[in-house]
């Protein structure tokens, strides 16, 4: 078997993934970033952390790199 690297998701991934981020905590959020291992490409559960701590103002876009 050939591994060919990240697994593919959806936009449904992330869509649920957004949704779970919602009802989630700030510390349970910034665990979640805390943990990515490549930033470039974030699976969707570090994508909908992202922008809830965004819309919660507890990051800004300058935080992300």
């Amino acid at each position: 078997m050939v591994n060919d690297g990240r697994r593919k998701y959806y936009a449904q991934d992330y869509v649920f993934a957004e949704a779970e981020a919602i009802f989630a905590s700030d510390e349970a959020l910034f665990l979640e970033i805390a943990n990515m291992a490549d930033r470039d490409f974030p699976t969707p559960r570090q994508q909908g952390a992202l922008i809830e701590l965004r819309r919660r103002r507890l990051i800004s876009e300058k935080d992300e790199s």
